[in-house]
């Protein structure tokens, strides 16, 4: 039994995703995640990570709501 579970928290460790890297470049870009709204990222990498499609290689401001953006720290 100890086995099984040591074996499935390999397997979930293997799986998961890794970090997504990007350089501290600010570009911003609007992107969209699926399903949801728009929103500003400071680089298309960000707006990558998030699983968002860049819609504007700008900030998206007439798309939506200020503050929803992701700042680069």
């Amino acid at each position: 039994m100890k086995v099984a579970i040591v074996l499935a928290l390999l397997c979930a460790v293997a799986l998961a995703e890794e970090p997504c890297l990007c350089p501290k470049i600010i570009s911003p870009v609007c992107g969209q995640p699926l399903g949801e709204a728009v929103a500003w990222y400071d680089n298309a990498c960000l707006a990558t990570c998030a699983k968002a499609v860049v819609v504007e290689d700008s900030h998206c401001g007439h798309l939506e709501k200020p503050g929803h953006g992701i700042p680069l720290f």
